[in-house]
């Protein structure tokens, strides 16, 4: 058993978000296409610090805006 589900941080972290975000329309075709065009990770938790570029921090900063109070682990439910 996972309890978590994250067994790969590439892939089922930030990218699996974006995903879920642009599935849910959660995001518009705009940013899901301008997110995966710039290869960004969107994610702030990453488990090894990294430098953003000025796009990359740009783009986790619009995300994070798009997606306030979703419970990504119940993303059809309210978040408490």
């Amino acid at each position: 058993m996972v309890g978590n589900g994250c067994t790969n941080w590439a892939y089922d972290t930030s990218a699996a978000y974006l995903e879920l975000a642009y599935w849910h329309s959660f995001i518009s075709d705009d940013f899901y296409f301008k997110a995966k065009a710039s290869k960004c990770s969107l994610s702030d938790v990453d488990p090894l610090p990294i430098d953003k570029t000025a796009l990359c921090q740009n783009l986790t900063d619009e995300f994070e805006t798009m997606i306030p109070n979703i419970n990504i682990y119940n993303v059809i439910d309210n978040c408490y």
